[in-house]
């Protein structure tokens, strides 16, 4: 593969992944109006590391299982941000 199909790849790769983080944050919503009905809080530090885990366990072994951590908490600091907004909460520093 040339150096513009390889672009043209990551691209494809890149609107796929847009894709998702969009799903991913409509369900955000979701969870967000349950853990208000429900008096929860925003952070659950606990699910959050078993998930991370679990990601790790899932990722090929060439993955680097940080790069699975790094990703993922970030993908989850954004949701906890977006619920933060939808409940009117402040973030935990």
């Amino acid at each position: 593969m040339d150096l513009m199909e390889c672009r043209q790849e990551i691209n494809r790769i890149d609107s796929e992944i847009l894709r998702l983080f969009e799903k991913r944050m409509q369900v955000t919503n979701e969870v967000a109006a349950y853990k208000i009905r429900n008096g929860l809080q925003v952070l659950d530090p606990a699910r959050e590391e078993q998930n991370i885990l679990r990601l790790q366990q899932l990722a090929r072994p060439e993955t680097d299982p940080e790069d699975v951590r790094e990703l993922f908490s970030k993908l989850m600091a954004l949701s906890r941000k977006k619920q933060h907004r939808i409940m009117g909460t402040q973030e935990e520093s």
